[in-house]
Order: structure tokens, then sequence, then C-alpha cells
């Protein structure tokens, strides 16, 4: 049993973005099964969002995505999708002879195995093979037949003759999503912003605390974590009379894994804290430090549309890369199903809310949405400039695919939008992948325009890959004939 087979990574502030190649998933999930698996699961096949303050760390974004399958917005993520559908139709047809059957598997040399699966009384065998190696294909004469299997590929045979698929060969189409700005009627190109500066003069000058000690606290058991924030203020003598020092300490995602991970600190705990001028050095880790917990503006709930500190607002010369300032717009639902995100460009570190839901960012679920006006509210940390902030949708921008001649080639949109354009096809060698494909040495002729009758204007389109359809593509013997084509939604 394999509980959590990773389909990519979690995200961290300012790192890559983790992506497994679905190749590599097909051939674990069948090796594992070629090796008398009997129960798989992904993590994740469905990413998510962290709203809230839920996102785990420190430092882990609060889009989950993880590469998965279907992605945080529940979009099919192709072609890794599609590729493990198609690998687990196959499996499944031979579930009976996998679980039921024995199993004799044979090391063939050089990294490949086949692995013979006998049925008993009505069960009909299945057969896999495997080439661990991860630089040479493999040709391997198996059933009086020869299959060729691709570097650090599985072949599932169901029957034991035809190949029903193969892990290092992708079928399906490579769907490139796209962000459309928020094209609802009456929607402003630029969001009206209204803004308010969070109220820090108490805690610059002591005052507002909820208790003092003469040590520094962890954040997280003082909080209780009803908040991100929490400020420590002390006094001390530097210049003549009494200094107010005045820190703030803001969460960044909480530790939630590894061991005794509940006990990790957060904030200023223990210190030190210190006042240093060339040699003389002031420790201030035992002073007495004061506590307030959380912003003004978070007690005063200025991210709920029913705050009653709505008409306190400011509408003129809305500042510009001001830290610790709050800001508000409303706008209008986009039109259509697709997915919404908000896009912060200009913007900071800060958290949002959506009609008084913590969306994080960048996820706005259309369940937080009204039908008409909507409220963002955003608070900034650092500084940003809230005028570039916009609403869009997510969906299918270009659709490609790459299949051998033998194959049906399928290319769809979504969520209604056609197929409006053609921007390559060939029947040949091509070379390259989706976003630059290039002829190669040898082609058919009249192959974009047979392409473009067959998909422009349609949601979805199916093409026979085949001499039949396009012509002899001229190519010499050895060269595989395959049609790659690009197109626009």
């Amino acid at each position: 049993m394999w509980t959590e087979n990773w389909t990519g990574g979690f995200k961290s502030w300012g790192g890559h973005h983790p992506i497994r190649p679905v190749e590599d998933i097909a051939f674990s999930v069948a090796r594992f099964f070629q090796r008398q698996g009997t129960f798989q699961n992904y993590y994740m096949y469905h990413g998510g969002t962290n709203f809230g303050r839920s996102t785990g760390g420190p430092y882990i974004t609060t889009s989950y995505d993880y590469d998965a399958p279907l992605d945080e917005y529940g979009n099919l993520r192709q072609p890794k999708w599609g590729h493990l559908k198609e690998l687990h139709e196959a499996l499944q047809s031979m579930d009976q002879a996998l679980l039921y059957g024995d199993v004799q598997h044979t090391n063939h040399g050089n990294g490949v195995w086949s692995s013979i699966y006998s049925g008993r009384g009505d069960i009909a065998p299945g057969c896999l093979l495997c080439n661990t190696n991860n630089k040479m294909d493999y040709t391997l004469p198996f059933n009086g037949l020869n299959y060729t299997l691709p570097a650090w590929s599985v072949s599932v045979l169901p029957d034991c003759m035809t190949e029903a698929h193969n892990t290092a060969k992708i079928r399906t189409q490579t769907s490139v999503m796209v962000t459309v700005q928020n094209q609802a009627e009456k929607e402003p190109d630029q969001l009206d912003w209204s803004w308010k500066p969070e109220i820090i003069k108490d805690a610059l000058h002591g005052r507002g605390a909820s208790f003092s000690t003469n040590q520094l606290l962890e954040q997280l058991s003082t909080t209780v974590d009803v908040s991100d924030y929490l400020w420590y203020m002390t006094r001390a003598r530097v210049k003549p009379g009494m200094n107010h020092i005045t820190l703030l300490s803001s969460t960044v995602g909480l530790q939630n894994y590894g061991s005794y991970f509940e006990l990790t600190p957060v904030g200023i705990v223990g210190g030190p804290v210190q006042l240093i001028n060339g040699n003389t050095t002031i420790d201030l880790s035992s002073n007495n430090w004061s506590y307030k917990i959380g912003l003004n503006g978070e007690t005063s709930k200025l991210w709920s549309p029913d705050s009653h500190n709505q008409h306190e607002w400011f509408t003129h010369m809305l500042p510009a890369l001001r830290p610790l300032t709050w800001y508000k717009t409303n706008f209008n639902a986009p039109l259509g199903d697709e997915p919404v995100v908000v896009d912060l460009k200009g913007m900071g570190k800060g958290h949002a809310w959506v009609n008084g839901h913590s969306i994080g960012r960048y996820h706005v679920p259309r369940s937080f949405l009204n039908d008409e006006t909507n409220t963002l509210v955003l608070f900034e940390e650092f500084r940003g400039d809230p005028l570039q902030v916009r609403f869009e949708t997510v969906t299918v921008g270009t659709v490609c695919a790459n299949l051998e001649e033998g194959n049906t080639m399928t290319l769809a949109c979504q969520a209604g939008h056609t197929i409006s354009g053609v921007t390559f096809a060939s029947y040949g060698d091509a070379q390259g992948s989706c976003g630059n494909f290039t002829t190669g040495s040898c082609e058919a002729s009249g192959v974009f325009e047979l392409v473009q009758q067959a998909c422009v204007g349609k949601e979805t389109c199916s093409i026979d890959v085949s001499d039949e359809v396009f012509g002899s593509s001229g190519c010499e013997a050895g060269i595989k004939t395959r049609l790659a084509v690009q197109a626009v939604c």
C-alpha cells in the first residue's frame, strides 16, 4: 500500500515552482503495480488554497497547488490529468489479474523486466513490460512480437499482446493556462480605492498593552493564535529622558511538520534585543516588556463589510508605498463560471479579504462572491500601489499535442470557449514542444489547412493521425511520423 505518491511539491515564498513530470509519476505508479502493489494514493490529486491564516511553513505560500492533476482552482492540468487517467484505465482493465493472478517476473538484462500475471478461472491474464534504464530505449522480444520501451517507462498490456499504455508516450493535449482581465459589465479598467492608515501611535508610545513581564515571550502562546501580529514594547534611557522602543512581530506561516512541531518558537522569544553604539551595548532582553496582541484595524474589523467604521475611510490622496495601510474597493463579479483570482501586482506583503472572507492570496472562490457588488480589503505591511490590482479569470489559452501515427489527437478548450485559431500544424518530424514547435526535415503538405478546417470554431475536435488523412509525410524509413499541433482558445 502506497499512501503518498507526491505529484509535485509545495511552494515557498520566493522559491521555484515544484514540478514533477507526469512521465515520472506514471512510471512510478505502473512500476508499483508491476511489483505487486495493490493500493496507491496521490498527494495531492487536487491542489488547494490555504485560506485565512491556515498556511503552514514558515514561508509556505497560501497556494497549495502542488502541480497536481487538478490545480488549486479545479482545472484539469494537462497533460498530467489525462495521461494518468489513461494509465489507470489500462490498469483497471486488468485489475483482476493484478489482484488475484499468479505473477512471473523475468529479468531481461539492461534494467528491462517483464511481468506476466496469469489468470485463474475466468480471469484473463495481463502483462507489464518495464525499462528502468533512464537513458536508453530498448526493444524487447515478447510473446512473438517486438516492443519498443522508451527509457524509464512501463508498457501495460492487458491482453499480453496489445500495448494499451506506455508511461513515457503522452497522447493527451497540453493546456497552457492564462488569466483574463475581469470582463464584468460596467467594470472599470482601474478600481476605485479608499484607504485608512493603521493607527500605531498608541503602540509607539507603549500604550494599549494587555500585560507586561520581564522577559521576551514566545509569540504564538502569547497571542493564542488570534492574530499574526504581536507588539513588543519597552522603555530605555538612551537620550536624556525616557525613550519608547516598539517592535512589531509578524508570522509568515507556522511550522506544521516534523517532530514536536507545535513547540517550534515564534517571535522574538528570549531575545537578545540589544542597543549597540560602538563599543557600548545595552541588553534589553530582561527589561519590562509590554505586549499588545494584533492590530487596531483587526480589532475594528476593517476587513468586514459590516464594520461600523465604514464612514472613516479616506477617498482622496490615495497613498502609494506607505507601510501599515488599509485599502478598500468595490468590484463586480467576473462573468462566467471560470475560476477567479486577484492579481496583487504592485503590492508588497500583507493580507486580503473578499466580502469578509480571508483569502490570503490569490484565489477567490466564486462561493465567496455576490452576484453584483463585492468588496475587497487589503492590508499592506510594507509598501504597495493598489492601482495595479485587478481581478481576472483563469482559463485555457493554448492547447497543443504531438502524437505518433496510429493515434487519434483530441484538442479541447474550457468552459464553452472554442478554438479560435491554429498557430502551428505539421505532419512529419516536427521538433520542439508546446510553445516552440518548429518544422522538421520532412512533412506532408496542406496540413495546416486540414487542421484549421477540423478544429476552428469548435469546443473540441478529434483527428486521426494517419497518411489516409494527411497524405505521405515523405519522411525516411526509421523516422516516426507525428502530428504536432498548437491552437488558441
